[in-house]
């Protein structure tokens, strides 16, 4: 699977069927509806890591937080963020089940487009 992208991969794969993803050139990105879930980044220092997004204080990031350990302030520090290294089969894991729970915080912690927190 090394030459998959494994945002597509999960896309594909996933039980949850409002998933998309968008390929760019340096990262692919991941939405779920109208939200901004994260981003693989294809190069450099960040490398296959998958930055996940959520509202800072929300239900959202102390899932995160449980699930994967602590989130940072996002590059514009505009939101928080989780990484996972999708190199490693079980940082993808982690991200197939976070793909499934995502329905349940709608309303509590998933980032809009283009919306600023």
């Amino acid at each position: 699977m090394a030459r998959t992208n494994k945002v597509k991969f999960l896309v594909d794969l996933s039980p949850n069927t409002q998933l998309t993803h968008q390929v760019l050139s340096s990262y692919t990105s991941l939405f779920y509806k109208d939200f901004a879930i994260g981003s693989m980044f294809h190069s450099g220092d960040r490398k296959n890591k998958f930055s996940i997004n959520a509202i800072e204080g929300s239900e959202f990031e102390k899932y995160l937080n449980q699930k994967i350990g602590a989130t940072v302030k996002s590059d514009s520090e505009t939101y928080k963020v989780a990484w996972l290294d999708l190199s490693k089969d079980a940082d993808f894991e982690k991200l197939e089940e976070i793909a499934v729970e995502l329905p349940k915080f709608e309303n509590t912690g998933l980032r809009k487009l283009y919306e600023q927190h």
